[in-house]
């Protein structure tokens, strides 16, 4: 009878499918388990090392508030709102610029010759806003860890070894 097919005594436990009888009641894993063990072993190995080189490159680039702030000076032209095509032309669309100013809506004609740079000071306005967004959040988050940390309980000084005068119940 094959040891597969054979039930286990009262005192003796199954044996594991993927493992293989190597005598003496010990057992140990057939080639065909020792191989997937090995490659289950090289993609953990894989992910560890992506999981490492993430957070690795995620604190290596975090930007710092002087950092944020130079990114700030290297923006020298921008414009709010947004380029919008008016309507078709003969020679090709024609552009304006819309933006709010004052709680109204405002539109304002672009030349063709313009259009490209009016987009790019779109997009320096864009930038301007996402890096002050992130260096109020950074700023925010050390004014509230500064914060927590001078309102830490004080710890209490030793009990004293003096003897207290106990209060009169009068």
């Amino acid at each position: 009878m094959a040891d597969a097919k054979r039930r286990p005594f009262k005192n003796q436990r199954p044996r594991p499918r993927a493992l293989v009888r190597a005598g003496r009641g010990r057992y140990v894993c057939s080639a065909r388990v020792a191989d997937k063990i090995r490659e289950g072993s090289r993609k953990g190995v894989f992910l560890l090392a992506s999981i490492y080189r993430t957070i690795y490159y995620a604190v290596m680039n975090t930007p710092t508030p002087a950092k944020l702030l130079e990114q700030l000076t290297q923006i020298q032209r921008m414009e709010r709102g947004k380029l919008c095509v008016m309507r078709q032309g003969p020679d090709g669309p024609y552009y304006n610029l819309q933006c709010r100013e004052q709680g109204k809506t405002v539109s304002r004609y672009v030349p063709r010759d313009q259009v490209e740079a009016v987009a790019e000071h779109i997009a320096n306005h864009r930038k301007f806003m996402a890096v002050v967004e992130e260096y109020t959040e950074h700023v925010i988050e050390q004014t509230r860890r500064e914060r927590l940390e001078g309102s830490k309980k004080k710890t209490l000084p030793p009990p004293s070894s003096w003897r207290r005068a106990k209060k009169s119940k009068t």
